[in-house]
């Protein structure tokens, strides 16, 4: 027997690339798993292909030791016949964990105030991932 998990959130599309130079777009969702409570942030950082992006994205949630932190990982998205799937390349791809925040429990209104926060320095992430791929 199969259960299906319905999940909390859309995926949105691949945006395709522009011709203009402009600032990156942020995709924000939340969702509520059996993890808790956690709030992610997605950049695109280049088009490879027209179904394929570099992603740069900012993940806040409960860590292990009961503290809300924030992890930076970058990988390449593809958008496959209605499906995405994430390659990561293992001690090669960008990531940093910071921005850990102690509370008395994580609720969604202290996650959402922590990723928050975290946005604030997103483009200083953004441009130390770009000098990371060298991607101008």
């Amino acid at each position: 027997m199969t259960y299906a998990l319905p999940l909390d959130y859309t995926q949105a599309p691949i945006n395709p690339p522009t011709t203009k130079k402009q600032k990156p777009m942020l995709e924000t969702r939340y969702k509520k798993g059996r993890l808790g409570h956690e709030m992610e942030t997605t950049v695109t950082l280049e088009h490879i292909d027209y179904n394929k992006r570099r992603v740069l994205k900012f993940s806040t949630y409960k860590q292990g030791t009961g503290h809300i932190g924030t992890y930076v990982s970058s990988s390449i998205e593809e958008n496959k016949e209605g499906y995405t799937t994430n390659t990561y390349a293992l001690y090669e791809d960008y990531h940093k964990r910071f921005n850990v925040t102690q509370c008395k429990s994580v609720t969604e209104k202290a996650v959402r105030a922590a990723h928050e926060v975290t946005l604030q320095s997103a483009e200083d992430h953004i441009r130390a991932a770009k000098d990371f791929y060298k991607i101008p």
